[in-house]
């Protein structure tokens, strides 16, 4: 795929660390995606539709430093609930060797039969680049 093509595919990124959300968005746009970017997890999933709708998502799992505030899970079933949205979604985080965490995610791909593309853990920048370039590619 040419770097050009790319800028058709859109990706909408739900991370609330600054440093992460800026060398991801640097990342993709090197690649030439058109990529935007959340930190608030409930301003994203509503954000998505309208004239802008993102082909791919990537959310982070463990968003809220504050104990009450939305979690990628919070995200992710708001997201499923919403049967017009079919987006797929890479869980991109730094907690993914826990087990309740990928028990979690297990638990609700059961319950709103949806699949997860992938779950990369953080820092793997590699991984996740290519995971999106094969999920375009395909």
């Amino acid at each position: 795929m040419k770097l050009s093509e790319n800028a058709t595919k859109k990706i909408l990124l739900i991370e609330d660390e600054k440093s992460l959300r800026n060398v991801l968005t640097k990342l993709f746009e090197h690649q030439a995606y058109d990529i935007r970017c959340k930190e608030d997890a409930f301003q994203a999933a509503m954000s998505i539709g309208g004239k802008w709708v993102p082909d791919l998502i990537i959310l982070d799992w463990n968003l809220s430093e504050q104990p009450d505030g939305p979690s990628g899970k919070d995200v992710l079933m708001h997201l499923w609930e919403d049967r017009n949205t079919h987006i797929p979604i890479i869980i991109f985080s730094g907690f993914l060797g826990s087990g309740k965490v990928c028990k979690d995610i297990l638990s609700l791909q059961n319950e709103y039969n949806e699949d997860i593309l992938k779950c990369i853990p953080k820092p793997e920048f590699d991984k996740l680049v290519d995971a999106v370039n094969v999920f375009f590619e395909s």
